[in-house]
Protein backbone atom coordinates (compact mmCIF):
# COMPACT_ATOMS: atom_id res chain seq x y z
CA UNK A 1 0.00 0.00 0.00
CA UNK A 2 1.38 3.44 -1.09
CA UNK A 3 1.33 6.13 1.71
CA UNK A 4 2.00 9.67 1.02
CA UNK A 5 3.63 11.76 2.95
CA UNK A 6 3.60 15.17 3.16
CA UNK A 7 5.74 17.96 5.08
CA UNK A 8 4.80 21.68 6.42
CA UNK A 9 5.94 24.80 7.94
CA UNK A 10 2.97 26.65 10.49
CA UNK A 11 3.36 29.88 11.21
CA UNK A 12 3.12 30.51 14.78
CA UNK A 13 3.91 34.20 16.56
CA UNK A 14 7.58 34.29 15.72
CA UNK A 15 8.23 30.69 15.60
CA UNK A 16 7.13 27.77 12.63
CA UNK A 17 6.07 24.36 13.63
CA UNK A 18 7.24 21.56 11.62
CA UNK A 19 4.07 19.18 10.58
CA UNK A 20 3.84 16.04 8.62
CA UNK A 21 1.23 13.72 7.11
CA UNK A 22 0.73 11.11 5.80
CA UNK A 23 -2.49 9.31 3.83
CA UNK A 24 -3.13 6.41 1.93
CA UNK A 25 -5.13 6.30 -1.48
CA UNK A 26 -7.73 4.62 0.14
CA UNK A 27 -8.17 6.95 2.95
CA UNK A 28 -11.72 7.66 3.92
CA UNK A 29 -12.21 11.53 3.99
CA UNK A 30 -15.22 11.03 6.03
CA UNK A 31 -13.39 9.81 8.88
CA UNK A 32 -11.64 11.93 11.56
CA UNK A 33 -8.40 12.11 11.33
CA UNK A 34 -5.73 11.31 13.93
CA UNK A 35 -3.02 13.53 15.74
CA UNK A 36 -0.25 12.43 17.19
CA UNK A 37 1.35 13.99 20.29
CA UNK A 38 4.55 13.28 21.04
CA UNK A 39 6.79 12.50 24.30
CA UNK A 40 8.72 15.30 26.32
CA UNK A 41 12.06 15.19 24.59
CA UNK A 42 10.41 13.54 21.11
CA UNK A 43 9.65 14.85 17.66
CA UNK A 44 7.72 13.59 14.24
CA UNK A 45 10.76 11.64 13.51
CA UNK A 46 10.92 9.36 16.64
CA UNK A 47 7.82 8.17 15.56
CA UNK A 48 9.82 6.43 12.63
CA UNK A 49 6.95 4.37 10.97
CA UNK A 50 4.57 4.35 13.05
CA UNK A 51 2.22 7.06 11.60
CA UNK A 52 2.57 5.36 7.90
CA UNK A 53 1.46 2.00 8.97
CA UNK A 54 -1.23 3.68 11.32
CA UNK A 55 -2.88 5.70 7.79
CA UNK A 56 -2.55 2.39 6.19
CA UNK A 57 -4.53 0.68 9.21
CA UNK A 58 -7.08 2.73 9.77
CA UNK A 59 -7.69 4.34 6.33
CA UNK A 60 -7.53 7.93 7.96
CA UNK A 61 -4.91 10.76 7.60
CA UNK A 62 -2.69 10.98 10.35
CA UNK A 63 -0.71 14.46 11.29
CA UNK A 64 2.15 14.64 13.84
CA UNK A 65 4.38 18.03 14.72
CA UNK A 66 6.94 18.85 16.92
CA UNK A 67 5.86 21.20 19.25
CA UNK A 68 7.68 24.56 19.49
CA UNK A 69 11.44 23.71 21.12
CA UNK A 70 11.40 20.17 19.62
CA UNK A 71 12.66 18.23 16.62
CA UNK A 72 12.56 20.20 13.28
CA UNK A 73 9.94 23.20 14.79
CA UNK A 74 11.65 26.80 15.91
CA UNK A 75 14.05 26.74 19.05
CA UNK A 76 12.16 27.85 22.17
CA UNK A 77 14.19 30.93 23.35
CA UNK A 78 12.52 30.75 26.80
CA UNK A 79 11.80 27.94 29.50
CA UNK A 80 8.64 26.03 29.55
CA UNK A 81 6.01 27.19 31.77
CA UNK A 82 4.85 24.65 34.94
CA UNK A 83 1.47 24.52 32.86
CA UNK A 84 3.38 23.82 29.40
CA UNK A 85 0.97 20.37 29.19
CA UNK A 86 -2.08 22.50 29.40
CA UNK A 87 -1.24 25.45 27.49
CA UNK A 88 -0.41 23.04 24.55
CA UNK A 89 -3.91 23.19 23.67
CA UNK A 90 -4.72 26.59 23.43
CA UNK A 91 -1.37 27.14 21.63
CA UNK A 92 0.71 24.81 19.26
CA UNK A 93 -2.36 22.26 18.92
CA UNK A 94 -5.00 25.18 17.76
CA UNK A 95 -2.35 26.21 15.22
CA UNK A 96 -2.51 22.65 13.73
CA UNK A 97 -6.30 22.62 13.59
CA UNK A 98 -6.66 26.12 12.20
CA UNK A 99 -3.70 25.43 9.90
CA UNK A 100 -5.38 21.84 8.15
CA UNK A 101 -9.16 23.28 9.32
CA UNK A 102 -9.88 20.22 10.86
CA UNK A 103 -13.33 20.35 12.34
CA UNK A 104 -13.08 16.37 14.45
CA UNK A 105 -10.15 14.25 15.25
CA UNK A 106 -8.54 11.72 16.99
CA UNK A 107 -5.75 12.84 19.43
CA UNK A 108 -3.46 9.94 20.58
CA UNK A 109 -0.58 10.78 22.62
CA UNK A 110 2.70 9.09 24.00
CA UNK A 111 4.11 9.62 27.63
CA UNK A 112 3.98 13.27 28.25
CA UNK A 113 2.14 14.16 24.68
CA UNK A 114 -0.64 11.48 26.49
CA UNK A 115 -1.30 13.71 28.89
CA UNK A 116 -1.51 16.74 26.37
CA UNK A 117 -3.63 14.52 24.79
CA UNK A 118 -6.33 14.37 28.07
CA UNK A 119 -5.52 18.17 27.76
CA UNK A 120 -6.93 18.51 23.87
CA UNK A 121 -9.67 16.14 24.07
CA UNK A 122 -11.15 18.21 27.00
CA UNK A 123 -10.35 21.81 25.51
CA UNK A 124 -12.27 20.52 22.13
CA UNK A 125 -14.73 18.00 23.47
CA UNK A 126 -16.91 18.32 20.24
CA UNK A 127 -14.53 17.91 17.94
CA UNK A 128 -12.33 15.42 19.64
CA UNK A 129 -14.33 12.15 18.75
CA UNK A 130 -11.18 9.91 20.21
CA UNK A 131 -8.78 9.96 22.56
CA UNK A 132 -5.72 7.55 22.92
CA UNK A 133 -3.11 7.27 25.05
CA UNK A 134 0.04 4.75 26.17
CA UNK A 135 3.38 4.26 25.92
CA UNK A 136 5.05 3.25 22.24
CA UNK A 137 6.82 -0.25 23.14
CA UNK A 138 9.72 -0.49 20.53
CA UNK A 139 10.22 -4.37 21.18
CA UNK A 140 6.74 -4.29 19.64
CA UNK A 141 7.10 -2.52 17.22
CA UNK A 142 5.96 -4.21 13.96
CA UNK A 143 2.40 -4.63 15.51
CA UNK A 144 2.09 -1.48 17.06
CA UNK A 145 0.17 0.25 14.22
CA UNK A 146 -2.38 -2.98 14.95
CA UNK A 147 -2.76 -2.08 18.42
CA UNK A 148 -3.36 1.15 18.38
CA UNK A 149 -5.59 0.71 15.51
CA UNK A 150 -7.86 -1.66 17.54
CA UNK A 151 -7.66 1.06 20.39
CA UNK A 152 -9.07 3.79 17.83
CA UNK A 153 -11.72 1.58 16.32
CA UNK A 154 -12.52 0.35 20.15
CA UNK A 155 -13.11 4.21 21.12
CA UNK A 156 -15.10 4.85 17.75
CA UNK A 157 -17.45 1.72 18.84
CA UNK A 158 -17.93 2.72 22.02
CA UNK A 159 -18.65 6.59 21.15
CA UNK A 160 -21.39 5.17 18.49
CA UNK A 161 -22.33 3.21 21.42
CA UNK A 162 -22.88 5.82 23.92
CA UNK A 163 -24.51 7.96 21.15
CA UNK A 164 -27.34 4.85 20.49
CA UNK A 165 -28.02 4.99 23.78
CA UNK A 166 -28.46 8.25 24.79
CA UNK A 167 -31.10 8.65 21.57
CA UNK A 168 -32.95 5.64 23.45
CA UNK A 169 -33.22 7.38 26.80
Amino acid sequence: MSILAREYQLSFHSYFIYAKSWQSAEANPELAPIILMHDSLGSVALWRDFPAQLAAQTQRVVYAYDRIGFGQSSVNDQSLALDFVMTEATHGFKVVLDYFDLKHFIVLGHSVGGGMSAAIAAEYPQCCKALVTGIYVRCCHKYNAQAWSFMVSWMNMQQQHSRRKSLQE
